[in-house]
């Protein structure tokens, strides 16, 4: 009686552990699989590295690329200082004041709006899919 006690026991013991084994398994598995695929873009911006990029994140972003191209340092982005990263229209549309410069703060409007364009789904972050669309690359093209 009392083997049988102990058998049953420990199969029940042994049932447990490979219950939660499993599932812990499953869990660890269904993490992986939400989990975002990191990319370079991601890697090189992701601050707090979360796997995605806020906007907080893409605006710190956008202030280092436009105080890397401001060559003279003069807080202002001329035509020389942004070629190749906007084209004369979404200059135009960017630069409400009209004075032929890009300043940080209508530099960091267009990442803003950007960042918000590249974002489909509304989720406040921007992951790699994101990012490789045709409106991640704009915004790309201003943030790195």
């Amino acid at each position: 009686m009392k083997t049988s006690i102990l058998a049953l026991t420990i199969a029940m013991f042994a049932g447990f552990a490979t219950y939660g084994i499993t599932e812990n398994a499953f869990a660890a598995e269904k993490k992986s699989a939400k989990a975002p695929k990191l990319c370079a873009e991601i890697k090189a911006t992701d601050d707090d590295a979360d796997g995605e990029l806020d906007l907080a994140e893409a605006k710190a972003s956008a202030t280092k690329v436009f105080k890397k191209i401001d060559k003279n340092a003069d807080g202002k982005l001329d035509a020389k200082e942004y070629k190749g990263r906007l084209t004369k229209k979404e200059f135009e549309a960017a630069n409400p004041d009209k004075d032929k410069t890009i300043e940080l703060p209508e530099w960091l409007a267009l990442a803003e709006a950007r960042f918000k364009a590249a974002n489909p789904d509304g989720d406040v972050t921007l992951e790699c899919d994101e990012l490789n669309s045709k409106k991640g690359k704009a915004f790309l093209k201003i943030a790195r």
